[in-house]
């Protein structure tokens, strides 16, 4: 009996993984590298039989490596993936090309409200986790506001002011690193939120079924204030040759008085200056701040490649992650807002003026995760790089975006 007993559990400890040593690969952002491999060190001490060899890269040549692997059939066990369908790395594009294992049976999947299906789900089925909600807004330097006696703007009109008063004190009102191509998105998605859906909520739903387009709503006007604020010297110059690791750069040490960009890069700003204050505020687009609405969504998604070899340990590093104690640390280390609150959950405080938007209901998911199609991103980054060197217009633009959307 004692025999039979023995055979049976080292039959269990080897399909968990526990009798043999395990390698795992992780391939993701360069902006989850610090809370990944924190992650790594404490699942590696409480499991020594599995081990996870993690790279990071930038997230356009992610995108390339990833769909590089994934087509070679040679992707890693687990790796990072973008909600929805507007990227070459979505998540929902790439369940549909049959590329990601099903986590539905994942105690976490059923927590993840029902709202975020478009950004994780497909056919009902789940197939990444989403351990926080990200953000965009203005990131502003709090000790350079209080040397120039300023408050952040709260109307499209204080911020143009804003623009006048940091550029006569000799120092960039936004620096913007549109270099990055993803960069190119964030004004426009945060004027986006306000200037189109606050009309109307459901334009993805009219845009899905052709009773609405970019080139005939207000993205018209979106891209307009895009391209007024650059008129107005509100950023710094040459921004299409500048790095979005120099605008981090400009705005920690105090060169820029403020930024616009994503919740989850906040902590590496402190990478330029371990002592700069920062907090981040909801972008304006009207003279009336009760119509303000914020861009919102989650954003970094944890999914596992169908055809891993060792599925039961990948998804253990992925449970590992929702475990509060690890989630909250998780969490904390990229700078967003958690999506599983707990008693234990300690938002940044960098981040508390976004909360009330939050709590309110007043945001609006990155327009790009309910696109159908990586390309519209693609021509609004393209457009916007045309628009700042003068060789597109915003109908142009906007016309190739409608282009890309309809394209089946």
């Amino acid at each position: 009996m004692r025999t039979r007993l023995a055979i049976l559990l080292a039959a269990l400890l080897l399909g968990l993984g526990l009798a043999q040593q395990v390698t795992l690969s992780f391939a993701g952002n360069t902006a989850l590298k610090e809370p990944i491999e924190a992650m790594i060190a404490a699942f590696e001490k409480e499991n020594p039989s599995i081990r996870i060899r993690a790279s990071f890269a930038p997230i356009d040549q992610l995108h390339v490596s990833l769909r590089t692997q994934l087509a070679a059939g040679n992707a890693p066990d687990i790796f990072s993936t973008i909600p929805g369908k507007g990227a070459p790395t979505s998540t929902v594009s790439l369940a549909e090309a049959n590329y990601l294992l099903d986590l539905s049976a994942e105690p976490w999947a059923q927590r993840i409200p029902s709202t975020y299906d478009y950004a994780i789900r497909l056919q009902g089925k789940t197939y990444g986790m989403a351990p926080s909600i990200a953000t965009i807004g203005i990131l502003y330097n709090k000790q350079v506001f209080q040397e120039l006696n300023l408050r952040p703007p709260r109307t499209w009109n204080e911020l143009l002011a804003f623009c006048d008063t940091v550029k006569k004190a000799n120092k960039i009102p936004f620096a913007m690193g549109y270099r990055d191509p993803w960069v190119n998105l964030v004004i426009n998605f945060s004027l986006v939120a306000t200037l189109v859906y606050s009309s109307n909520p459901r334009f993805d739903v009219d845009q899905a079924a052709g009773r609405a387009s970019f080139v005939t709503s207000p993205w018209k006007d979106a891209l307009q204030k895009h391209l007024e604020m650059e008129a107005r010297g509100c950023f710094n110059p040459n921004p299409t040759g500048t790095s979005y690791q120099q605008m981090m750069e400009f705005v920690a040490t105090g060169r820029a008085a403020a930024t616009v960009t994503l919740s989850l890069t906040v902590p590496q700003a402190y990478q330029y200056n371990k002592e700069a204050q920062l907090e981040m505020v909801a972008f304006p687009a009207t003279n009336n701040p009760n119509q303000t609405q914020i861009p919102a969504s989650l954003l970094t998604v944890l999914s596992v490649y169908k055809n891993t070899r060792y599925p039961e340990q990948a998804k253990a590093f992925i449970r590992f992650i929702t475990e509060p104690r690890n989630l909250n640390r998780f969490v904390e280390m990229t700078g967003d807002l958690p999506l599983f609150v707990s008693a234990d959950s300690r938002p940044n405080p960098v981040l508390s003026p976004m909360i009330p938007y939050i709590n309110q209901g007043r945001i609006v998911p990155f327009m790009d995760h309910r696109w159908p199609n990586a390309e519209v991103q693609q021509a609004l980054m393209t457009g916007m790089q045309q628009l700042l060197t003068k060789q597109a217009t915003i109908e142009q633009v906007l016309r190739r975006m409608d282009e890309a959307y309809n394209r089946k």
